[in-house]
């Protein structure tokens, strides 16, 4: 038990922590060179969608964001991911994305 909920605690530190910097570094989140979508950025911009109150699985409303990461990409890609797992990247999600990742 206890165990538990040292490991919940630390989840919800990283959580805040992650939220705090999105918050006050704004900069963070701008996309560089090399960067790549891939697995967990099309999961972060689904999730970052999410957080603004839209729908995750809207490619319209998912590919600006992946655009950001890779401004070569021509065409959104989608989680494969059932809606509740959405919930688990939503604190990534508020920070930018090379601060997430």
């Amino acid at each position: 038990m206890r165990v538990i909920l040292l490991v919940s605690g630390g989840l919800v530190g990283v959580a805040i922590a992650l939220i705090v910097l999105g918050v006050f570094w704004p900069g963070l989140g701008d996309g560089g060179p090399g960067l790549k979508v891939e697995d967990f950025g099309l999961y972060w911009s689904s999730a970052r969608v999410g957080l603004e109150g839209g729908s995750p699985y809207d490619p319209i409303a998912v590919f600006p964001y992946q655009q950001a990461i890779e401004p070569g990409r021509s065409g959104p890609a989608l989680p494969w991911g059932p809606p509740w797992s959405m919930g688990l990247l939503y604190p990534f999600a508020a920070a930018g994305f090379p601060a997430a990742r």
